[in-house]
């Protein structure tokens, strides 16, 4: 502990403790036990100052650069839309979302081809992991990794089926 009449309290660094009440005799002092020997109150990190404070721009706006000589007056904020298709919350809220229209129902063939077609697939996909476990019950590797390979891409293809896919294949 330091002697406060002799060397003098030294300024806390960001990142020391020191007391950070504005009315202590302590305040922005090094304080290295628990307590402030000023008032008594617990003492706290000094914080690190931000960007702004760093270079200097704390509590004052930024610098605007000079306008070139010349130059048309700028406006000082963009005129609103009057309508438009996003939601908004305002200036300050989240960001604009666009509005999705509701999804159109889907029709009997629509629904009935996805059925066939889709199914069909997730058939095929449950043979070739049945086939891929009677592969590695076997000991056949090759067996195994073919019939991962069917299995996987025919569930990715059920999968693209019944998400609306176009393109749709069966045989027998």
């Amino acid at each position: 502990m330091t002697d406060d009449t002799a060397y003098g309290p030294t300024d806390a660094r960001p990142g020391q403790p020191t007391c950070l009440r504005p009315g202590c005799r302590q305040h922005n002092k090094l304080e290295l036990g628990p307590q402030c020997r000023g008032c008594g109150h617990r003492t706290s990190i000094r914080p690190r100052p931000d960007l702004f404070q760093t270079l200097g721009y704390h509590n004052r706006p930024a610098p605007v650069p000079p306008m070139p000589e010349g130059a048309p007056p700028v406006p000082s904020a963009p005129p609103r839309p009057v309508a438009s298709p996003f939601v908004s919350a305002g200036a300050f809220g989240p960001p604009a979302m666009p509005v999705r229209p509701p999804a159109q129902r889907l029709g009997v063939r629509e629904t009935a081809s996805r059925a066939i077609f889709g199914g069909f697939w997730c058939l095929v996909t449950a043979g070739g992991a049945v086939a891929a476990v009677k592969g590695l019950a076997d000991g056949d590797f090759g067996g195994f990794l073919l019939s991962v390979l069917v299995a996987t891409a025919s569930g990715f293809y059920a999968r693209y089926i019944f998400r609306g896919g176009r393109f749709r294949i069966l045989f027998f």
